[in-house]
């Protein structure tokens, strides 16, 4: 963090901690701050939004349906953006579909 300040990606794993230890709030500075930074990929939105319903509070899951809508957006899946081949900013290289060995096993 110290090297870049405003990386998105550690700044979602840094979410993704807080969101683990039940701290939501916590972590929404960090979400916040990693979907504002480009590239927005769909697993910093999707955090997000997980991190917004989470808090529940006014306003707030309307803004987790933006994110989640953002990510759908993005590619076919919020986990596999770019799976059925269909290049995107976000994801412009192609990629296989998706099978049990390229995700963490709690997705499947």
């Amino acid at each position: 963090m110290a090297l870049e300040p405003t990386n998105p990606y550690a700044h979602r794993a840094l979410g993704q901690i807080h969101l683990m230890r039940d701290d939501p709030a916590g972590a929404l500075p960090h979400l916040r701050l990693a979907a504002d930074q480009p590239p927005t990929d769909p697993i910093t939105l999707y955090t997000l939004a997980q991190c917004l319903m989470a808090q529940a509070g006014p306003g707030q899951l309307d803004e987790a349906e933006a994110c989640l809508n953002q990510a759908l957006a993005l590619g076919p899946h919020p986990i596999w953006p770019n799976a059925c081949g269909k290049p995107t900013a976000a994801w412009p290289a192609k990629c296989s579909e998706p099978t049990p060995a390229m995700a963490p096993a709690w997705i499947w």
